[in-house]
């Protein structure tokens, strides 16, 4: 009988192990990809002088695909499909079918002449759109970093299954600066409890704030591709002030 009264206070204890054990073991997780996953340097002196806008090839053991094209160099990342992907691509689905129904009831009433607030119904439409796309979004990781002469390109995973593209340019690369950091403590979810934390490239320019993309990979691998990205700028804006000064 004790049992069954103080079973509210049992679950209460249950759940605060239950949260505590998945946060130590969050912590040591986070932990060991800092320590297990130190700094790669990127070596880009397997290049020509040339081909300084190309990847040069990943060390083994980071284990990292390049493949080079007629002026662009790709290299390809894992992305494996996160809870929070999965659940922002669903709910993203059922507000477009919301969106899409709330359309047809606005032509069904217009149609028959009933009464209908138009502006508010197309608005909140809008809203409801809006949101689904934010949500398409939410959590992707990047699937592959092109790199060529004249820019470098993002392509990033959206809804699932789609894909959308980011690019920044040659005229736009004057204080630009690219920096990497392993996702915070803080920030891990029930995903990291049997991989590592995401690592994050933020892409810093002065005409706009600082942009994150999410790279699934560990701190070595997203370390290298931090300082190639960063050569990659170097060799294009002294490729850029070459051709001004000829």
């Amino acid at each position: 009988m004790s049992f069954i009264s103080n079973a509210p206070v049992a679950v209460q204890y249950f759940f605060l192990g239950l949260f505590l054990a998945w946060a130590i073991k969050l912590w040591d997780n986070w932990r060991k990809a800092k320590k297990d996953f130190p700094k790669v340097a990127y070596d880009a002196n397997t290049l020509t002088a040339e081909h300084q806008w190309s990847w040069a090839i990943p060390p083994a053991e980071l284990n990292l695909t390049v493949i080079d094209a007629e002026n662009e160099s790709t290299i390809h990342l894992p992305a494996k499909k996160s809870s929070v992907e999965i659940f922002g691509s669903v709910l993203a689905g059922l507000l477009a079918l919301l969106g899409v129904y709330l359309i047809g009831v606005i032509i069904y009433r217009t149609a028959m002449d009933m009464p209908i607030f138009m502006g508010g119904s197309l608005f909140c439409v809008a809203l409801i759109f809006a949101a689904a796309s934010a949500l398409t979004k939410l959590n992707v990781p990047l699937l592959a970093i092109t790199r060529t002469p004249h820019f470098v390109r993002f392509t990033i995973r959206r809804a699932y299954y789609w894909q959308y593209q980011v690019v920044f340019t040659t005229p736009h690369q004057v204080g630009m600066s690219f920096e990497g950091k392993m996702q915070n403590f803080l920030t891990m979810t029930i995903d990291e409890l049997e991989s590592l934390p995401d690592y994050y490239l933020l892409v810093k320019t002065p005409w706009r704030t600082s942009q994150k993309f999410i790279l699934r990979v560990n701190p070595s691998q997203g370390s290298w591709i931090v300082s190639g990205l960063n050569q990659w700028l170097e060799a294009s804006l002294a490729r850029q002030a070459h051709q001004t000064s000829v």
